[in-house]
């Protein structure tokens, strides 16, 4: 996936607060710093920034949501994915605050990008609670987020017995406290959880190769609706595990609907 060095900045009506939206885009911003990693202060101001607005992603699920997206066979540029992460009705003070944390995303989109098409390190952001533990479920509810805008360009890989194993660890973490009861795993324990979190450092650049040669050219997210995923290949019982890999009967996962 190639890296992506501009971004569009909206130009606002005069007297009008800049917001960002999928239909309202204006002046291409031509950043060179953009193939420069986030430091440590920086990473810490988006992930602030991103707390002060209501309904907005945290830094974790967005790292999880951009991983998605990086995977995805269908291309997504970053003109879709903003309202996404800060909110359709997100308002900016000044062109000076668009310009720094879209700035900013879009050089974590292109370190995730490096990690993936280079065969470095893959390095998730698991955010530490105060109990010292990280828990993954938020980085995994925004991949599974993620995955969903493309529906069926993942279910090449969610159909394909011999390989959708490497999703099993996000589907668990993602539906670990999901708002229906029916939808969770079996409890999760510690040392479950670590198998998982580093299962998923280890799977992503696996996944990220095997829908390498289904990507497809950038598209458009607006109007994309979640469904669950469903099998093309054969029938599946009720009462059999769910194809997904969360753990749970197909009855009470992607079969429920």
């Amino acid at each position: 996936m190639a890296l992506l060095w501009r971004y569009i900045l909206v130009e606002p009506d005069e007297g009008v607060g800049h917001t960002l939206s999928r239909s309202s885009f204006g002046v291409i911003i031509m950043l060179d710093s953009l193939h420069l990693s986030l430091s440590d202060e920086e990473f810490d101001d988006l992930g602030n920034y991103l707390e002060t607005i209501p309904g907005a992603m945290n830094i974790e699920k967005v790292h999880g949501f951009l991983t998605a997206l990086q995977c995805s066979p269908q291309l997504v540029m970053p003109s879709n994915f903003f309202p996404y992460i800060f909110g359709e009705d997100h308002v900016y003070d000044s062109s000076k605050e668009l310009t720094k944390y879209t700035g900013l995303l879009l050089r974590l989109w292109n370190e995730i990008s490096n990690q993936l098409n280079n065969n470095a390190e893959f390095d998730p952001i698991f955010i530490e609670q105060e109990n010292g533990k990280s828990p993954g479920n938020e980085w995994a509810e925004g991949f599974l987020f993620g995955m969903h805008l493309d529906q069926e360009g993942w279910k090449v890989l969610v159909d394909d017995d011999d390989h959708m194993g490497i999703l099993i660890p996000i589907f668990a973490l993602g539906h670990e406290y999901d708002s229906d009861p029916e939808l969770r795993p079996d409890p999760i324990t510690d040392e479950k959880r670590e198998l998982m979190l580093a299962g998923i450092k280890v799977y992503t650049p696996k996944i990220f190769e095997y829908l390498k040669k289904y990507r497809r050219p950038a598209f458009d997210l607006s109007g994309s609706k979640q469904i669950p995923f469903r099998r093309t290949s054969g029938k599946i019982g009720r009462n059999e595990p769910c194809p997904c890999g969360s753990g749970l009967k197909y009855k009470h996962c992607c079969g429920k609907n």
